[in-house]
């Protein structure tokens, strides 16, 4: 039962001093005035009058609205730049039950030293799977540590709500496609904190040996089991983007269904679903709908606000930590990385060694390199046989014109759209008022 996975999984984040500093330290401490007051509501109030008053769903968002709180600044050492998100793991499905897209970004960070068995880095996800008080969200950025287990990979994540409650998450996926994610909402990360409710996500796995359904046991097969040297070694990014994309994907499942079950703190059944939706995940480089992301998750941490009202953050306003990446280096590489400070420029410049132009960015040279004197092959798309120069062309036409998604949805009238720019075009001129606060 997931119940009895939490105080282990609470266990880890107190007691390994690595995991603690990365997932635990950077939340904003709560206020003792605050402590308990949810838990307060389920020891005065029946269990139905206080499932009347939570989230019988998941809760999408295709927006955030301000202000910013302090964890959300705390949350990121740094902002991400193109080349971040170039490498960050985005993957995405449809709710079809919601007719709503799900998505989340990894992005990995730097923390010194890169010898661990860690792996750490920052999600930012737009979906709520645990039922929460009315008038509470999740912020939407969180903190996580990967690694790798004897059958698979797994993560666990620390993310704050707007109350100063806390969710955590352990994901684990197993070499044979199984997945199962327990989430769980507690007031704080201390010993002994108090289970307020939590969630479990399964996928079964890919069966080889014709087991009895509901006991297969082909996720621990013999020959996938990893060593203690194994585990014990460094964890690199490829290494686990890579795990992570085949996993997540799996596309030797016929099935690839999950059943959703939510739980009051105290056990009881809060409510049940099944989501018959398949993970696309690709790297930050190949998703088409990078633009879309980059809208709903970062445009407001740099401009804190809509289209039109821009307000730049102050930085300076985070926990004092060990891990404030002063050089913001990454992982797997020695480029420095994260937000240029206004009115300063980066003094690398690209030049193509052909025609003599220089690019203030290295992808902006591959680009060119590649469209302009390889002269790659252009990508044709199977179903109508389109060409286009690039890929990620192909991709976002193969959304638009075959799979005919409408990711963007206005916030006032719901009316939905398959581009961004004509997203902005219909708030611009059908609701000038809203565009103008």
């Amino acid at each position: 039962m997931a119940a009895q996975v939490f105080p282990s999984v609470l266990n880890i984040l107190l007691a390994d001093e690595e995991i603690n500093t990365w997932l635990v330290k950077w939340i904003e401490p709560r206020r003792d005035k605050d402590e308990g007051s949810f838990s307060q509501q389920l020891s005065e109030a029946s269990r139905d009058s206080v499932a009347s008053d939570l989230s019988t769903d998941f809760d999408v968002q295709t927006s955030f609205n301000d202000p910013i709180a302090p964890q959300e600044k705390a949350c990121m050492p740094y902002l991400p730049r193109q080349e971040d998100l170039d490498r960050a793991i985005i993957w995405d499905f449809d709710m079809e039950h919601q007719t709503k897209l799900s998505c989340a970004v990894l992005i990995p960070m730097s923390l010194g030293s890169n010898q661990s068995r860690f792996l750490h880095g920052v999600m930012m996800l737009n979906t709520t799977v645990v039922p929460l008080p009315k008038g509470v969200s999740v912020l939407p950025g969180l903190r996580f540590s990967a690694f790798r287990t004897r059958y698979g990979v797994a993560y666990i994540s620390v993310s704050s709500c707007t109350d100063g409650s806390v969710i955590v998450t352990l994901k684990r996926m197993w070499d044979n496609f199984r997945v199962k994610v327990e989430t769980f909402h507690t007031p704080s990360v201390k010993p002994g904190a108090q289970l307020l409710s939590y969630t479990v996500i399964e996928r079964p796995g890919l069966c080889v040996q014709g087991c009895t359904p509901g006991s297969c046991l082909c996720w621990r097969a013999i020959s996938s089991r990893r060593t203690e040297d194994q585990l014990s070694q460094k964890y690199s990014w490829v290494d686990f983007a890579a795990a992570y994309e085949e996993l997540l994907r799996a596309i030797l499942l016929e099935n690839a269904d999950m059943k959703c079950q939510t739980f009051l703190g105290d056990g009881s059944l809060l409510f049940e679903l099944n989501l018959k939706s398949k993970f696309q995940v690709t790297s930050g480089a190949m998703y088409p709908n990078i633009d879309h992301v980059k809208f709903l998750f970062f445009d407001r941490l740099t401009t804190a606000s809509s289209i039109h009202h821009r307000r730049t953050i102050d930085w300076t306003v985070m926990l004092d930590s060990d891990l404030a990446v002063t050089k913001r280096q990454r992982l797997d590489s020695p480029v420095d990385s994260g937000f240029q400070p206004e009115g300063e420029s980066d003094p690398d410049t690209h030049q193509c060694k052909t025609c003599g132009k220089v690019f203030n960015r290295g992808r902006d040279l591959r680009r060119h390199l590649k469209m302009v004197h390889e002269r790659a092959e252009r990508s044709v798309c199977d179903e109508c046989g389109r060409t286009f120069s690039q890929r990620s062309n192909l991709l976002s036409h193969i959304r638009v014109v075959h799979e005919k998604r409408r990711d963007f949805e206005c916030s006032v009238c719901s009316m939905t759209f398959s581009l961004m720019s004509n997203w902005k075009r219909h708030v611009r001129n059908v609701h000038q008022e809203v565009a103008e606060e």
